[in-house]
């Protein structure tokens, strides 16, 4: 069973990894329809608050995902940021590149989403 915590988190990782605003109000209403199909509508306001602690938490820190730690080094080499300032996760599945969330801003430019966003531009070509 997953808490609160966890929805919440699944639904921020495929709002991060999708750009259009079209597919991400999909998300939502989908992932809405979800929390009602487990009865979990009482537990709104909970989620409504951890969901804001999330966006402050974003606000304070730069989280940076990147595939290994030679990545990681690269990057601190090149950044001129307080250690404490930086939540960084090493995800051994993405191939390379970097997804930055700063402010509540996506940047992410890993070859994966790089993959993803060329996949979609071929498919709407066909």
């Amino acid at each position: 069973m997953f808490t609160l915590k966890n929805y919440l988190q699944s639904v921020l990782e495929l709002l991060e990894n999708e750009s259009s605003s079209e597919l991400q109000k999909e998300i939502i209403t989908n992932w809405l329809k979800t929390l009602k199909r487990h009865h979990r509508e009482s537990e709104m306001p909970k989620l409504l608050q951890l969901l804001n602690e999330e966006i402050e938490r974003r606000k304070e820190k730069i989280s940076i995902l990147v595939a290994n730690n030679s990545d990681k080094d690269h990057l601190k080499e090149s950044l001129t940021l307080a250690e404490d300032s930086v939540d960084w996760e090493i995800n051994p599945q993405e191939i390379g590149g970097a997804k930055i969330i700063w402010q509540n801003h996506l940047y992410n430019n890993t070859i994966r989403s790089q993959f993803n966003r060329l996949d979609r531009k071929l498919s709407e070509k066909l």
